[in-house]
């Protein structure tokens, strides 16, 4: 038999708020019973940024900006062109620096 969850049941969902950022999660307590002991587990689902939202990268080179909006389409990359889907084999037009040395920057 499982338990479909309620106030006073084994298994109970609600919601929280995290400490450090004040987001909100979900939580689920589920019970796990072993021999004489009975564990309470807590998975805890918080949100993640926001992927649609435009990132701008910086590179540790030259400090050239790569701004995911705008994109580099003097050398083939698109507009909106998110970092993940930038080429690997693609160089910092200022200096040919490498993709891994950029680091994400918020201006």
């Amino acid at each position: 038999p499982h338990d479909t969850g309620g106030p006073g049941t084994a298994c109970q969902r609600g919601w929280g708020r995290a400490r450090d950022e004040g987001r909100p999660r979900a939580y689920i307590r589920l019970p796990f019973r072993t021999d004489r002991l009975a564990t309470m587990v807590f998975i805890v689902v918080t949100p993640v940024c926001d992927v649609t939202e435009p990132k701008t990268w910086m590179c540790l080179i030259c400090g050239w900006i790569y701004d995911e909006a705008v994109g580099d389409p003097e050398h083939g990359i698109a507009p909106g062109t998110a970092w993940a889907d930038v080429p690997m084999n693609w160089t910092c037009p200022e200096c040919g620096a490498r993709k891994e040395d950029f680091e994400m920057v918020q201006i």
